[in-house]
């Protein structure tokens, strides 16, 4: 198990295993389930232990082969989450910093440590001191935050790979909905219920999870597509699901293809 993670999870097809073994164990008066359960516990308590026989040992193994899967899907989550936590950090006390990171002048690394020599933060523009030169600025990975990023929303789009990844295209597409297209801001906004800004400023933190997850739309109507559901999920997760015009999947369906077409009949 890896530092700090206190759970795990048995996948209910395992029945199979455990219910061979219970049988085995009532006729031949052995104990091979409770031995199955407690190398199960010794395992994730990483107390390196050594299987009685090979009983125990081949129906451990492939729910070990899981355990090995379960933790790097586990690792990859806490990756981009402490990822998106950094940028937003970035983006809520020195948003010159951010726009720098999302058009790519700088990385995240040396946006951190930009921030870290700076005296004051302020989220006030007015207040904000210039960026200083990053020329051979030596990366600090010793940097941490505590802000929450929102949650990892599934769609079909294009994953990229993470030392290649440019995000201009997606950052192209915000711009492009933030400043040149208002009858798809007062479309939206009018779904949603909610003012043009609040939508401009959930574009921005949709660029952030698009950053971090390092997913690239190849058109803005996938774009749009994957911002509508993102919105819909984001708004659900803090308890604002009701400023939907309504709660059924039809009524969303229709929502996200009207912002769709809203915005490529101005093309």
């Amino acid at each position: 198990m890896a530092e700090n993670k206190k759970s795990f999870v048995l996948y209910s097809d395992l029945i199979h295993t455990v219910k061979k073994l219970v049988l085995k164990d009532r006729q031949d008066k052995t104990n091979y389930s409770g031995e199955l359960f407690l190398h199960i516990l010794e395992y994730v308590n990483d107390n390196d232990p050594n299987p009685i026989d090979f009983i125990v040992e081949m129906s451990f193994e492939p729910i070990k082969q899981q355990f090995k899967r379960d933790l790097k899907k586990w690792e990859k989550t806490i990756e981009i989450k402490s990822k998106g936590g950094r940028i937003g950090n970035i983006k809520r006390w020195h948003n010159d910093l951010y726009e720098e990171i999302m058009s790519k002048k700088i990385t995240l690394e040396e946006a951190e440590i930009i921030a870290e020599n700076r005296k004051t933060s302020h989220s006030d523009k007015n207040h904000r001191i210039p960026s200083q030169s990053i020329a051979k600025i030596a990366v600090n990975d010793s940097v941490s935050v505590s802000v929450n990023v929102n949650d990892i929303t599934s769609t079909k789009v294009d994953v990229v790979d993470k030392e290649k990844f440019d995000n201009t295209t997606n950052d192209n597409f915000r711009d492009v909905l933030k400043f040149e297209s208002q009858q798809w801001l007062e479309t939206v906004s009018m779904q949603q219920k909610k003012p043009a800004d609040f939508i401009k400023e959930k574009l921005d933190d949709f660029s952030i999870f698009l950053f971090t997850t390092e997913k690239k739309h190849p058109n803005k109507k996938e774009f749009i597509g994957h911002f509508i559901n993102w919105l819909h999920k984001n708004l659900e997760k803090n308890g604002t699901k009701q400023q939907f015009n309504s709660g059924s999947k039809q009524q969303f369906r229709f929502n996200t293809d009207e912002a769709i077409e809203t915005v490529t009949s101005q093309n």
